[in-house]
């Protein structure tokens, strides 16, 4: 019949793609805090919402923010993170990847105590075994403290408690916790030989050595050759 309609218009906004990139930072080691950072940051309109896969079966998301905190608990190669944005209705970013090449075991740090006794101004060895993956050594021995390759030697001034700690750093940065032991040092005990005696030749006598309590103590007289215990 002829009869035709008016034209029906519609606006439609017709926006770009978004597009994203990821930068990180962190140490390549488990229990290393990893800082992610996409490249679309937080604006003063609509944000969007923050997609993450970690590589490790473990994914967040958000939208208030475009960095994010990440801690892997498990060694790995060339873990793979994706990242995508999405403003809703379709408009969504490709995925963004990028690839932590390693994820490598904390060293473990140990150390031994070579001496015979722990006594005061007596040097005592702190001795552990030769590791060629490990750059860095931390010792703290009481208020004492080097990065000296052990082993090492150090002897305590005064006769009480103390702490020994060591940490340990490999080429990668990756850092051990403390290993520590506790130590007693004895104080020299104060030990007389008695007063002089003369004695007649082939005859014997006693030498009436002084210490307190006696029965805490071995006794060693030289020369072996004249004396006994």
């Amino acid at each position: 019949n002829g009869c035709i309609s008016d034209t029906a218009k519609v606006a439609v906004s017709v926006n770009n793609k978004p597009t994203a990139t990821i930068t990180f930072t962190g140490k390549p080691c488990i229990d290393s805090v990893f800082t992610f950072t996409s490249s679309v940051g937080v604006g003063t309109g609509n944000p969007p919402v923050w997609f993450w896969n970690f590589g490790d079966g473990q994914t967040f998301s958000t939208t208030s923010t475009n960095i994010t905190t990440h801690t892997y608990t498990s060694t790995a190669t060339n873990i793979l993170v994706k990242h995508v944005i999405s403003y809703g209705a379709g408009c969504t970013s490709d995925t963004a990847t990028t690839t932590i090449p390693i994820m490598s075991s904390n060293p473990v740090a140990n150390f031994a105590i070579v001496g015979d006794t722990l006594c005061e101004n007596k040097n005592i060895t702190f001795s552990a075994a030769s590791n060629p993956s490990i750059t860095q050594w931390n010792w703290l021995i009481g208020t004492y403290s080097s990065t000296a390759v052990p082993p090492i030697n150090y002897a305590f001034t005064n006769a009480r408690n103390y702490v020994a700690s060591l940490i340990v750093k490999n080429a990668g940065g990756c850092t051990s916790t403390p290993f520590i032991k506790n130590l007693v040092i004895n104080s020299t005990p104060l030990v007389d030989a008695g007063p002089d005696k003369n004695i007649i030749t082939g005859t014997s006598t006693t030498l009436d050595a002084l210490i307190n309590n006696s029965s805490n103590y071995d006794f060693s007289w030289t020369p072996a050759s004249f004396l006994s215990s």
